[in-house]
C-alpha cells in the first residue's frame, strides 16, 4: 500500500506553508526584546613612547576630540577611553618637557582600537 505524505486530507499545501511560516516568525521574534538598542560602542588604547628612549612616558594627558575627554597615561605609558561612538578620533598627547603629538584614529564599533603615539622631548 502506497501512501502519499504530501496530502493531509482537507488541510491544503499553502494552509500548512502559511502556518509553518506564522510558527517560524513567532519563535525568532520571541528571541527578541522590544525597544532594545544594541548599539556596539568601541575602545581606544593608546600607548605614549619616548621616541629616543623608548620606554613609556607615565602621566601624559591624552585628549580625544570631537569628545574632549581626557585620561593619564599610567606606569606602562597606556590609558584607555572606553563606550565611544564608532568614528575618527583625533588624539593628542601632551607633558611638560615633550613636543605634543596628534594623530587620527578609527574607534571600530564592537572592537578595541591599540594604537601607540610618540613624544620627542624638547631640546634645552
Amino acid at each position: 500500500m502506497q501512501r502519499n505524505l504530501t496530502n493531509f486530507g482537507h488541510i491544503s499545501k499553502s494552509y500548512l506553508l502559511t502556518l509553518s511560516f506564522l510558527l517560524l516568525t513567532g519563535l525568532l521574534m520571541a528571541g527578541c526584546k522590544e525597544n532594545e538598542d544594541y548599539v556596539l560602542y568601541s575602545t581606544l588604547a593608546c600607548t605614549v613612547y619616548d621616541s629616543a628612549t623608548g620606554r613609556p612616558v607615565e602621566n601624559a594627558t591624552v585628549t580625544l576630540t570631537p569628545t574632549g575627554q581626557q585620561a593619564l597615561t599610567d606606569a606602562e605609558g597606556r590609558t584607555e577611553f572606553h563606550e565611544l561612538d564608532p568614528g575618527d578620533y583625533n588624539v593628542t598627547v601632551q607633558k611638560d618637557g615633550y613636543q605634543p603629538n596628534r594623530r587620527m584614529v578609527n574607534a571600530i564599533s564592537g572592537e578595541t582600537v591599540s594604537f601607540t603615539v610618540t613624544l620627542a622631548t624638547i631640546p634645552q
